[in-house]
């Protein structure tokens, strides 16, 4: 199967399971045997103010890559989290992707949000892009406060 047709199936079974629930979240542990907590989850998507639901799903990434947030077609969230994340740095990265679920339901879509975000990498680099800083300081202060992964 190819790349494209998988992700064409996956959009699928999201699309089905966001139909049922505004939160779905995966019921096994990852490699490193964490778990991820569904109320704690919920009530952070609360005071972000994210409207649309949300699809975590675990994904092995090719490198040290730990997580990504997609903006699906306008109508809810995937956030794909690293399936090998150790439990200590669960929590920030979920709340480093939720974060970006918060800051791209400001624009009409994730192309548009993506190119917003892109041109502040353009601009200021990496590091020093608005929406990457505010994610590693909102993860920075709730990623402790909230006990998202176990």
């Amino acid at each position: 199967m190819s790349r494209a047709a998988a992700d064409r199936l996956r959009a699928r079974a999201d699309a089905a399971r966001v139909a049922l629930l505004p939160l779905s979240v995966p019921s096994t542990a990852n490699r490193c045997d964490a778990r991820l907590d569904r109320a704690a989850i919920e009530r952070f998507i609360s005071i972000l103010g994210i409207r649309h639901p949300v699809v975590v799903t675990w994904t092995p990434f090719p490198n040290d890559r730990r997580g990504d947030h997609l903006w699906q077609r306008g109508r809810y969230h995937r956030i794909r989290v690293a399936f090998d994340v150790p439990a200590r740095q669960l929590a920030a990265t979920l709340v480093h992707e939720l974060v970006h679920a918060a800051q791209s339901e400001g624009y009409p879509s994730h192309r548009e949000w993506r190119a917003a975000y892109d041109r502040e990498t353009d601009l200021h680099g990496y590091g020093a892009n608005r929406f990457e800083r505010a994610c590693r300081e909102i993860a920075a202060q709730f990623s402790r406060d909230f006990r998202l992964a176990s």
